[in-house]
């Protein structure tokens, strides 16, 4: 059975996200991946009140130049991805970027414009390999708030358990 929200449910946590958050759910409200993106944002912003001791109705976001989003007046960094039905939140005193996927079969189109010859070579030899390029290469992206205007293409994250400097960070893989 789909893990979906009641009525009631979803209703009542719409209330607590900002307006333009709610105004793009609520165009997607049958697809299932639109709980999941709610609860995200949900849990993002309780854990960040908790942290930050505010109540919901102060927590304020604002973009940077890249339009990553930040909490306005406050040195906290956080980030979160989704799935069609999982998702992940993380929040640090540093610049943070995490990504979660589905398990996928490679995708060769992926691989020839987002991969480096080498992690191509890594990627190709499993679903696995694959994975762990792709979401660590999404991080990064997203640590750094460019997407994909600095392309995956200029960096690689192999090894992946080294620390690497990318575009001026020191990153680390966890």
């Amino acid at each position: 059975t789909e893990n979906r929200l009641n009525s009631e449910a979803f209703d009542n946590l719409i209330k607590r996200v900002s307006s333009h958050k709610k105004e793009v759910l609520l165009k997607h409200r049958e697809d299932l991946s639109t709980n999941t993106k709610l609860l995200s944002y949900i849990c993002l912003r309780i854990l960040l009140c908790d942290y930050l001791k505010l109540e919901n109705q102060k927590l304020a976001f604002c973009k940077n130049e890249n339009g990553k989003p930040y909490v306005k007046g406050n040195p906290i960094f956080f980030n979160l991805s989704h799935t069609k039905d999982a998702f992940v939140v993380a929040i640090s005193e540093n610049e943070i970027g995490i990504d979660i996927e589905m398990h996928q079969s490679p995708s060769e189109r992926l691989i020839d414009r987002c991969f480096t010859e080498d992690e191509a070579a890594f990627a190709k030899l499993s679903t696995e390999n694959f994975l762990r390029i792709w979401t660590a290469k999404e991080a990064v992206l997203k640590l750094l708030g460019t997407g994909f205007s600095f392309s995956p293409k200029n960096f690689s994250v192999l090894p992946l358990e080294d620390e690497h400097k990318i575009n001026g960070e020191k990153i680390k893989f966890f």
